[in-house]
């Protein structure tokens, strides 16, 4: 059995830093590790594979205040004027433009005036080069070959490609786009302190060009990367769709890339019960992904689930509450859990449905509570009552338009 108290900590500690330190709270809060983790299943089929358990990847860690994290890599389209690099790489001996300027990397934007200081918009409808979806309500970026291309707009800037998905298991194949990313840090800040509080964003790791590869997580790395599936990688924040809110009329959001795709795609059926590994062909969750969640060395069940934004609403019924990396808060890269009202809305066959610790947490999720493996030491909520707008992920889907609430 998994124990419910790591949900109560861990949604508190998340959304708390995602309203309220966002106006400027920086307090720390000291709690136990979670108990459910990152298990080592997967479904190839998806276009994801779930983490190991004991890499940084939601594996349970003391959550302490405010945590930085931003996400996917942003998009270019290179018929449309991305191109150019701002500057000689490193291995040219120039370091591109430097400005003291505000950072403008990483913005939404309509048009290149949106952007300044040389960068390119890629446009909410113009898909990422040689790829498929376009970021949610665009992106400042510039083509780059590359980090020292991109220092110039911010000095912890990535240059990085959208076709390693969100997290894949293995790199990009070579040659692959690759675009001037925000930098950005797990864990401290959370909310508006990420991404320019942009909620359809995340921190996630990304590949560093040229690839270098890795077999643990202590493995020594090249300066500023970490070992993360195989690979160095760097934090950047990257478009990260959670709902079909988030994407222009016409699109809709493809779960595995982050990115909006002409057209209509299939739900992500959030907590459904999966094959995994032992079923690689399998379709079950469409464009999300298998995930083998274990507690205490101890596999526990595996689900459908897609990668999100921790803070937010996600797929239909989601809430993005399950971590993906340590240290982690509102902002960075994390798993969909299905939101509920009752015992009887969990899909999962070995999932019951436990209410919000608070009234805070009820209204930003829109449900009276969350899906988790059944545990006897804790109530559920057994009656089915009107949550007062519970239920469809879209009242939320828009929270980052408009930046981080207060």
């Amino acid at each position: 059995m998994v124990g419910r108290g790591w949900v109560s900590w861990l949604l508190a500690g998340v959304v708390t830093s995602l309203l309220v330190a966002s106006c400027g709270d920086d307090t720390d809060n000291a709690h136990q590790p979670p108990l459910m983790t990152d298990g080592g299943g997967g479904n190839a089929a998806a276009g994801e594979g779930a983490d190991r358990a004991g890499n940084a990847n939601g594996t349970g860690h003391g959550m302490g205040g405010d945590h930085a994290g931003q996400a996917d890599a942003a998009s270019g389209n290179a018929g449309e004027g991305l191109g150019g690099s701002g500057g000689e790489s490193a291995a040219q001996g120039g370091a591109g433009p430097v400005t003291t300027e505000p950072i403008t990397l990483g913005l939404h934007c309509e048009r290149d005036a949106d952007c300044g200081l040389g960068l390119k918009c890629l446009g909410a409808d113009q898909d990422y080069p040689d790829g498929t979806g376009a970021p949610p309500r665009g992106l400042c970026t510039l083509e780059c070959t590359h980090d020292s291309d991109c220092r110039g707009f911010d000095p912890t800037a990535v240059c990085a490609t959208l076709d390693e998905m969100p997290i894949m298991l293995a790199a990009a194949e070579e040659p692959a786009p690759r675009l001037c990313m925000q930098g950005c840090t797990f864990g401290t800040p959370s909310g508006s302190g990420k991404c320019h509080g942009q909620l359809d964003m995340a921190c996630r790791p990304f590949a560093v060009a040229p690839l270098a590869t890795c077999f643990q997580q202590d493995d020594v790395c090249p300066d500023g990367t970490f070992c993360f599936r195989g690979a160095c990688r760097e934090a950047a924040c990257g478009p990260r769709c959670n709902t079909n809110a988030d994407c222009s009329p016409g699109r809709s959001c493809n779960a595995s890339t982050g990115l909006c795709e002409e057209g209509e795609l299939p739900a992500v059926p959030v907590g459904v019960d999966c094959p995994g590994d032992q079923d690689p062909d399998s379709t079950v969750c469409g464009y999300g992904t298998c995930l083998l969640l274990s507690a205490e060395g101890a596999n526990v069940k595996r689900m459908c689930t897609q990668t999100c934004t921790i803070g937010t609403l996600c797929a239909e019924n989601g809430a993005c509450v399950l971590p993906r990396l340590d240290p982690y808060a509102a902002g960075d890269i994390g798993y969909c859990m299905e939101r509920c009202n009752c015992d009887a809305d969990c899909s999962h066959p070995d999932d019951k449905c436990y209410e919000w610790e608070t009234p805070l947490l009820a209204d930003r999720f829109q449900s009276r509570g969350i899906c988790d493996t059944a545990d006897p030491a804790y109530e559920t909520l057994t009656t089915c009552e009107d949550a007062g707008g519970a239920g469809g992920a879209g009242g939320m889907g828009n929270a980052g338009q408009g930046g981080q609430p207060h």
